[in-house]
């Protein structure tokens, strides 16, 4: 598969204005977020890796946390989120206290599943939480996840970075799971 075509896809779905978190993902995903923050924090700073339209980096700047995002899509780059492919961060070592990756990494090529992983742990200080779904997404009859696996093979991959607590994302959304990885000391 290849990266470029792929960004061109996002770049197509994202000229639409409704391509966004559902509202049910959404306030799942922002109420998660807030139990996250109340349990784990303080946090000093937060990276919210293919941020979409930026609305979890806005939430967490609410928290009076320094917030920003990456994201493929040029028609996203604002002064908070800035261009990224999330296989080869642009970051340090353990440069956030806490990172997201939500509903996205089952967009992401299956062969850059560990390296973009790999790469979202380097950049976490503290605890990473990422949403996954492991069902299908169309849009104009295309699947846009093409990196589908078991639940139970994400929380192994996730699993060599530390302490995973599962997450049910599903208040209401019946769509993806939460993992809540805790670094290893």
């Amino acid at each position: 598969m290849d990266r470029i075509k792929e960004k061109e896809k996002y770049d197509m779905c994202y000229v639409d204005p409704a391509y966004k978190l559902g509202p049910y993902r959404k306030d799942d995903l922002l109420a998660d977020v807030d139990d996250i923050i109340a349990e784990y924090g303080p946090f000093d700073n937060h990276c919210d890796i293919s941020a979409g339209r930026g609305e979890l980096v806005q939430h967490v700047k609410s928290h009076n946390i320094v917030s920003q995002g990456t994201e493929i899509v040029d028609d996203l780059i604002t002064d908070d989120v800035q261009f990224a492919w999330t296989h080869d961060l642009p970051f340090a070592d353990e440069q956030f206290d806490f990172v997201t990756n939500c509903d996205a990494i089952e967009h992401y090529l299956p062969e850059d599943s560990d390296a973009c992983i790999s790469e979202i742990m380097r950049i976490t200080k503290k605890m990473a939480y990422l949403t996954i779904s492991n069902l299908p997404a169309y849009k104009n009859g295309v699947n846009l996840h093409i990196n589908i696996k078991p639940y139970e093979e994400w929380k192994r991959i996730l699993l060599q970075y530390g302490e995973v607590r599962h997450i049910p994302y599903g208040r209401r959304n019946q769509v993806s799971q939460g993992y809540l990885v805790i670094k290893k000391g």
